[in-house]
């Protein structure tokens, strides 16, 4: 202490009593050079010394006093550097809020014990279901209990796992039809197999051929620019009326009649004779007469429609798609409708298996080829079965949803059963579960997901958190 004294220059006014070095000789000296040293020291410099006192003084007091200042959230400087203190030896995790103050998601003191508060339930949720087999209850995303829903609950999980067997084996047989091998199907294949049977269902109502093979897409799209084109030849035929219609549309030489009339409007006597040359001919080809021959435009523009779809429809006649020109609009975007699906189905199942191609054979083969024979197929046999067992779990699976239990896609339906076993064997263990959902469902809330995952992962002991906040 004293050799700190000594060197800001104030060691005159103590007495080195408690040194080895201290007698009587020595003291007496410490206190002859501290009374000359006060007589030496003029006043300019003890008011200069003493004023650099005073604001040193202020300083330390302002210093102190910004330590001690409380915050909007109710803590000081120093109660922060206390707290971090205290802790620097403890397990700490990190928030993801950022360095900056205003990146803090609550404002005030309220909104710093409303953390408090969702950090401490949590650590008391948690201690209670610590040592659970959460693995499936995980599955179980309620925020609410009560022993209604705890009862609703398990029958539901109940129904599903004796469900599950039942389903699996139905369509294993429905896989196999299409020579796909599916040992554990997950939910996501469930819905893809539900797909294959939409396809039947397709095939039976729709010749399937044109939406199957190279060029699928194109096709497609051709098929829909041939419903455009229908539709708007309709549209004309209709406006022009006088008996249009596509066949007579294709022998009417259009162009040949525009050049007669383009011609005869440079003359001034042949200029009133067109008209009627113009509707003779058409007469003679099969039109009503027209009381104006500017219809010719429309005619021509239908015309356009007529062979654009003509050349488009080469390529469905075979298909049954294109049935002549009493092919409707509606009938043509019927089949395109069709195609899409069939063509989105099928490539959804071809993640069935590693050998597309096996798969497209026996779609083609049973499908397209084998369409009239369908109906009494035993593909149409285990299509019918599947779906129903697909219903029953279905109806099951969407009343756990309703009581928040949740089954992922990729789960097998093998653990989804499994899941539900252990689900009902811990019941009496639901009501802490539901109550630790709750509490991390707050900490997300309040931005503070990260003590939840660390309470979980292990990363802060419960003894820790409860010390600490």
């Amino acid at each position: 202490m004293y050799r700190r004294i000594e060197k800001i220059q104030l060691d005159h006014l103590c007495l080195e009593l408690h040194s080895s070095k201290a007698n009587k000789k020595a003291v007496l000296e410490q206190l002859r050079h501290a009374t000359q040293r006060r007589e030496d020291s003029g006043r300019p410099t003890w008011e200069k010394d003493a004023h650099r006192l005073g604001e040193s003084r202020q300083k330390l007091n302002e210093y102190v006093g910004a330590l001690h200042e409380k915050t909007a959230f109710g803590l000081s400087l120093r109660d922060a550097i206390a707290r971090s203190t205290s802790g620097r030896n403890s397990q700490a995790f990190e928030l993801g809020w950022g360095a900056h103050l205003t990146d803090c998601p609550f404002t005030d003191e309220l909104g710093l014990n409303a953390i408090r508060d969702a950090a401490k339930t949590a650590g008391l949720a948690y201690e209670n279901i610590s040592s659970l087999n959460i693995s499936s209850l995980k599955n179980v995303h309620a925020k609410t209990w009560s022993f209604a829903w705890k009862t609703e609950l398990v029958s539901a999980v109940t129904s599903v796992a004796a469900q599950v067997d039942p389903c699996i084996e139905s369509l294993r047989e429905l896989a196999a039809q299409y020579e796909i091998d599916i040992p554990a199907p997950n939910f996501d294949q469930m819905r893809i197999l539900e797909g294959l049977n939409e396809l039947a269902d397709l095939a039976e109502a729709h010749s399937l051929g044109f939406a199957m093979g190279r060029d699928v897409n194109g096709r497609l799209d051709r098929l829909k620019t041939l419903a455009d084109e229908k539709s708007k030849l309709d549209q004309y035929i209709e406006k022009i009326g006088h008996g249009a219609s596509a066949e007579l549309l294709e022998k009417t030489p259009i162009e040949k009649l525009q050049a007669e009339l383009s011609e005869a409007e440079k003359s001034w006597w042949k200029k009133h004779l067109a008209p009627w040359l113009i509707n003779r001919h058409l007469k003679k080809l099969g039109w009503e007469k027209f009381s104006d021959v500017t219809v010719l435009k429309e005619i021509a523009a239908a015309k356009t429609h007529f062979e654009s779809a003509e050349e488009l429809s080469k390529e469905f006649a075979s298909e049954s798609v294109w049935k002549g020109w009493l092919t409707s609009e509606d009938h043509l975007r019927d089949k395109y409708s069709a195609g899409r699906r069939a063509h989105l189905l099928i490539q959804q199942a071809m993640s069935l298996t590693d050998d597309p191609q096996d798969l497209l054979v026996s779609i083609q083969k049973k499908l397209v080829d084998g369409r009239d024979y369908l109906d009494s197929s035993k593909l149409t046999a285990c299509k019918v079965k599947a779906q129903r067992e697909i219903e029953k779990l279905k109806v099951q699976i969407e009343e756990c949803r309703r009581l928040e239990v949740e089954f992922a896609e990729q789960l097998s339906l093998t653990e989804a059963r499994d899941a539900c076993v252990d689900i009902k064997s811990q019941e009496n263990k639901l009501n802490p579960w539901v109550n630790w959902v709750a509490a991390k469902q707050d900490c997300t809330d309040l931005k503070i997901p990260e003590l939840a995952s660390a309470l979980e992962n292990g990363k802060i002991a419960l003894n820790i958190l409860r010390t600490r906040l």
